[in-house]
């Protein structure tokens, strides 16, 4: 078992260890150095004032730069950090979300079972407006075959559907106001 020395400086240290412990002990001290100590450190060392202040003054200028690059540098990166986010903002917005937001088309609305007998039926709209009325029928439409017709003046509605989906509008229409089914057409 190693125990400390009683007296830390009566240690003894090794030639390969003495040469890296002055190395990092003047690391160290040169890290808290004031200007002062260090320029008495060059004269002592033979360094002219001259050749000191130069590389004084290198270093305050490195020191600068190195500064003045890096806020640059973290400006930029804000700036780029700023456009990506604006960018994906806008490709959300404008390409992504309306193409996951379910809305019906062709190919996803259903067509008429095969041997469904489709026929289009005139609707006179006693109170209703013929917007009021196609409002409240076309929820009732589910079939890509469905179609109402507006007359050019205010005259019956056509609609196209099954017949389950005719007796679904008239009850509609007559629990908005008295509405009468005019003589059926044939689809062609």
């Amino acid at each position: 078992m190693n125990r400390p020395p009683s007296r830390p400086d009566d240690e003894f240290v090794p030639d390969r260890l003495r040469e890296r412990l002055l190395e990092r002990a003047s690391e160290l001290d040169a890290r808290e150095a004031r200007v002062s100590d260090l320029r008495a450190a060059a004269t002592e060392a033979g360094i002219s004032q001259r050749a000191f202040d130069a590389a004084l003054e290198e270093m305050r200028l490195t020191r600068e730069l190195r500064t003045e690059k890096r806020q640059r540098t973290r400006g930029m990166r804000l700036l780029l950090t700023f456009l990506v986010s604006v960018g994906l903002t806008i490709l959300v917005g404008s390409y992504i979300i309306p193409r996951t937001i379910a809305q019906p088309t062709v190919s996803t609305v259903p067509r008429v079972p095969e041997g469904t007998a489709m026929r289009s039926a005139d609707y006179d709209l006693g109170c209703l407006t013929e917007q009021a009325a196609i409002d409240l029928v076309r929820p009732l439409l589910k079939y890509r075959e469905n179609t109402i017709s507006r007359s050019e003046v205010e005259g019956p509605l056509r609609i196209t559907a099954t017949a389950e989906q005719h007796r679904e509008i008239e009850r509609a229409l007559e629990g908005a106001c008295a509405v009468r089914s005019v003589e059926p057409v044939p689809v062609p």
